[in-house]
Parts: structure tokens; C-alpha cells; sequence
């Protein structure tokens, strides 16, 4: 089993990826898809905002601002890393902020994707930040750490549960033909590029396929649904963590 300090990328079931010292390894946000195109988004694939009303890396949205724009909140344990700081409000708790500015969901938005707060009260999507977000898209599609019926584990962007095979070594995948069929390697693109812990290997068939921590990834044709962990330590296969 592998249970590492998350240092990659990745995060959302909608277009995310997971990754550093952040709490229990998840970043505030990535770059995901929302229906207006790319913007950051948070762990639920929900659309992040920005106010032109915080400058100097303050948030001036407090009272009922606050209430229809729901500031990230930061977990006590979190800390800073990279673009992503943490900001105090005015009332002591804190939140998140990329590049310097404060990122709210905003409660108008009932599903991933949605941007019904667009464009109102002085917010907007988070679109001119998403292109350089600590993650590439393609990186965000690749895994995120999750929850399964084992608790918590690495999933992909739909929740379905990942695995590693006890065979595999050295960064190369030993799961090939009737294994691939049971055990589909977790595809990366042709021009997938490796981020942090998140690596990207070549096949013996020339396909690339996902590793963390240099661990193939694998999903279970018998998984139905998100969550589900069937295929864990079955036939040398192990839930990812």
C-alpha cells in the first residue's frame, strides 16, 4: 500500500486532481471545466469566483456577501504552497486565494460546472487564472484522492476507485492483456507531461498509462460505481493510497 504526503497534482469529479502538503493531500482548487470553458474550480468540481472588490490580497465579502459568496474555506492543518495562500477575514477564519485573491463558490451554483454567479455583484469566474492553475487540464483529468468504501483512497475524476499492482516495479506496468482487460491502466494522452508525484510511463504495447509514485494505475472492470473497491487486494491488486 502506498500512503505518502501528496506533494503531484490532481482533484474534482468533474475535472480535478489532487496534491501538496495541502489538508488530507487535497488542493483548495484546480483547473476544471465549467459551462463558460476553463476556470478554477474547487475539489467538487464547483465554479470558484473572484470579487474586484478584494484588493491586496483581502477579502471585503463578509455578512450577507458572504452568505451568497461561500469563501473557500482553509482546514486548521492546511498550509500555503505555491500560487495558493491562505488570507485571515476580518471575523478570524481563513480561506483560500490564488495569485493573491480570495476564491468563493457561490450558493446560486447547485451542480459542478455551473456558473449562475457570473458576472454579478462585482464577481466573475475564475477563467483568467484557470490557463496557469497548478494544474494542466490534462493533469486534472488524471486522479484525485477520494473516498471509497474503504475509506480514503485515489480515485479517478468520477470517483471510481484506483489500484496498484503488487507485480509492477520500477515504474513498469506487468498488467497486459487479459490483466489489462480486468485491470484497465488509467490512460494518459499522447502529449500527457508528469507533474510532481503524478508520472506518466510507456506500455509494452506503446499506449501511456498514469503512475503515482511511480506505481501504475489501474481501475476494476467490476467497480459499478464510484466508491465501490471490488477489486481490492484481489489477485495482487491493492486500493492506491
Amino acid at each position: 500500500m502506498f500512503t505518502k504526503t501528496i506533494r503531484g497534482l490532481m482533484i474534482s469529479t468533474f475535472m480535478v486532481a489532487a496534491i501538496p502538503a495541502f489538508a488530507e493531500g487535497l488542493l483548495p482548487g484546480v483547473s476544471g471545466t465549467t459551462s463558460l470553458g476553463a476556470s478554477l474550480v474547487d475539489n467538487n468540481g464547483m465554479t470558484l469566483y473572484t470579487s474586484s472588490a478584494d484588493v491586496d490580497g483581502k477579502a471585503m465579502c463578509s455578512g450577507d456577501c458572504a452568505e451568497g459568496w461561500v469563501p473557500l474555506a482553509v482546514a486548521a492543518d492546511a498550509q500555503a504552497s505555491g500560487d495558493w495562500t491562505i488570507v485571515t477575514r476580518d471575523d478570524g477564519s481563513r480561506m483560500w486565494a490564488y495569485k493573491g485573491k480570495p476564491v468563493y463558490t457561490s450558493v446560486a451554483d447547485k451542480a459542478a460546472g455551473e456558473v449562475m454567479g457570473d458576472i454579478k455583484n462585482g464577481f466573475s469566474i475564475a477563467n483568467d487564472m484557470a490557463t496557469d492553475a497548478m494544474i494542466s487540464a490534462d493533469i486534472a483529468m488524471a486522479a484525485m484522492m477520494g473516498t471509497t468504501a474503504n475509506g480514503a483512497s485515489w480515485v479517478t475524476t468520477s470517483g471510481m476507485a484506483l489500484y496498484n499492482y503488487e507485480l509492477d516495479a520500477d515504474g513498469k506496468s506487468l498488467c497486459n492483456n487479459d490483466c489489462a482487460v480486468t485491470w484497465p491502466p488509467l490512460a494518459a494522452s499522447a502529449d500527457a507531461k508528469a507533474s510532481g508525484d503524478l508520472t506518466v510511463i510507456t506500455r509494452d504495447d506503446g499506449s501511456k498509462m498514469w503512475a503515482l509514485f511511480g506505481r501504475p494505475l489501474y481501475t476494476f472492470v467490476d467497480d459499478k460505481a464510484a466508491g465501490d473497491v471490488t477489486g481490492d487486494n484481489v489477485n495482487g491488486f491493492h486500493l492506491a493510497k
